[in-house]
């Protein structure tokens, strides 16, 4: 039998005209309407999680550990960054902060918790995953239709997000209609419509070339100012690290080495990338990554 949550609805939205669709590409609506947006704001900072590792090691067959005896805080309402080379233990302890990877031992607890199958931990992938046969504005939309969310607000909060990404002409459109930006944003806003504490993203702009992974980090940036979510971002890639994050923090081997406090200020801006303070903060993180104190 197939899920009723797949099942496409048989009425359609009606299409913008090009006029509607010229003005809505260049306006930048805020994440929900004012109706709802007036309610939400008062609780920004009561919905933002904490997260604690607290010895988190996770073993493998034959004894290997892709983390070990992690420590580790996230402020509520900031966002790090985890980086360190290939194998080194980053994207499972992301899954430890989702849920997804049991801990051989120590834990990981969030404060204040969250109740389970809410929405309240979503998790961007590197690959955008979207349903196939879903159209953008449905892949949107699944995750609140696994929750008790009113039907309308559903659909408020979907159309308003993609409307913010930047996708309000594509939202009738199917994967295979989008370039692999579009997807991306389409991901994006799909994991941030249940309004999550904590948003985790494991290498979400990997694919992308440079302009389209900057404008999609500045996006980012321009959901958290709204949000303020608790986000941890795993990542190669140090200028991303450092222009969108609170703290750096640097793994080697499975182990927490270091976790680097980003003295750049805020708003976070593209114009930093040539200043001699991001060029200094980069140097250490670099300095980090190679073992040098």
């Amino acid at each position: 039998m197939v899920s009723r949550w797949f099942t496409r609805p048989n009425t359609k939205r009606p299409r913008c005209n090009p006029q509607q669709k010229t003005h809505r590409r260049h306006q930048r609506p805020t994440i929900f309407p004012s109706r709802l947006g007036e309610a939400l704001s008062a609780d920004i900072e009561q919905r933002a999680s904490s997260i604690h590792c607290r010895s988190l090691s996770v073993a493998f067959a034959g004894g290997v550990k892709a983390v070990d005896a992690v420590d580790l805080t996230v402020g509520a309402g900031e966002i790090i960054s985890l980086i360190g080379p290939s194998g080194c233990g980053k994207t499972t302890l992301l899954r430890c902060m989702a849920g997804l990877q049991a801990a051989s031992d120590g834990e990981v607890t969030l404060d204040p918790p969250v109740p389970a199958n809410h929405g309240n931990i979503s998790l961007v992938f590197q690959q955008p995953t979207l349903l196939p046969w879903r159209t953008a504005l449905e892949n949107v939309l699944l995750p609140l239709q696994l929750t008790q969310c009113p039907k309308q607000e559903r659909r408020t909060r979907a159309e308003s997000l993609l409307e913010t990404v930047g996708l309000a002409h594509a939202m009738d459109r199917f994967p295979r209609q989008l370039s692999g930006g579009m997807k991306m944003r389409v991901s994006i806003a799909r994991a941030l419509v249940t309004r999550p504490q904590v948003l985790l993203l494991d290498e979400p702009f990997a694919a992308l070339d440079d302009m389209l992974r900057s404008q999609l980090g500045e996006l980012l940036l321009e959901l958290w100012q709204a949000e303020r979510f608790t986000a941890v971002m795993v990542t190669h890639n140090i200028a991303e690290s450092i222009l969108l994050t609170h703290q750096v923090a640097v793994m080697q081997h499975g182990k927490l080495v270091n976790v680097l406090d980003n003295p750049l200020p805020w708003p976070r801006d593209p114009e930093l990338r040539t200043t001699p303070e991001f060029g200094k903060f980069y140097g250490c993180v670099t300095q980090r990554l190679k073992g040098d104190d």
